[in-house]
């Protein structure tokens, strides 16, 4: 299938709306290690969690993107394209599927119009920008374009 990506479905993330991530940009996906909270973190920083030897900064996207945290994590999403990354903290199972590159992209970006906690930190980090700039955001109304693009892989 040349036409389409492999990405990662978070559903219902904050408000309906699932997170898309292209597969190349996620270096694993397990359950959540222990987080150390650091003093004055920003909404959203939950701390950082000692991944693969580095401490990695955890973000809850939840309350980066102005809502209330509902539940504790159940999977980190490891992603960034070096050390230490970051790691998302997610409350649903992920799964995998395929989606037309021409759809994924049509989705809105999910810092485009980035609520103001997520904003003022991409611009304190720079490198989180490119490390969030692939995800995507998956309205209701849009759900049916990852439904049927192949099956999903299960939970993550």
């Amino acid at each position: 299938m040349p036409d389409t990506l492999p990405v990662l479905l978070i559903p219902g993330t904050v408000a309906g709306v699932s997170l898309v991530l292209p597969l190349a940009g996620i270096r694993a996906v397990f359950r959540p290690l222990p987080v150390r909270p650091v003093p004055g973190s920003p909404e959203g920083v939950l701390g950082l969690a000692r991944i693969r030897g580095q401490e990695t900064p955890v973000l809850d996207l939840e309350r980066l993107l102005g809502a209330e945290a509902s539940h504790e994590a159940t999977r980190f999403v490891h992603m960034g394209p070096a050390e230490p990354g970051v790691a998302l903290a997610v409350r649903e199972a992920c799964r995998t599927t395929r989606l037309r590159l021409g759809e994924l992209k049509a989705l809105p970006a999910l810092l485009a119009d980035a609520a103001p906690a997520l904003s003022a930190l991409v611009r304190l980090d720079g490198g989180l920008g490119l490390v969030l700039g692939d995800v995507r955001l998956l309205t209701e109304g849009r759900r049916s374009i990852a439904e049927g693009q192949g099956k999903g892989h299960g939970p993550a």
